[in-house]
């Protein structure tokens, strides 16, 4: 069972809760209109992503990159 430290599993539960109402509020949240030629990007690290359904019965065409930084090494 995972949980946080130093509360309670109702408190841990509550926590979340609020993060989850806080994070999908509409002041940090975009829906954005996609146009031809669009291009897009967002950190998935950063960022809660959710595709809407709202693009009728046309393909939903995207690709996907994934970068990292490279290791440092000690000197």
């Amino acid at each position: 069972m995972l949980g946080l430290t130093g509360v309670t599993p109702q408190e841990g539960r509550a926590l979340l809760d609020h993060l989850l109402r806080h994070a999908s509020s509409p002041n940090y949240t975009i829906r954005f209109g996609w146009n031809l030629g669009d291009f897009v990007l967002w950190d998935n690290q950063a960022t809660w992503h959710y595709a809407v359904d709202d693009y009728g019965d046309g393909a939903r065409v995207y690709r996907k990159v994934i970068g990292v930084e490279p290791l440092r090494t000690a000197h």
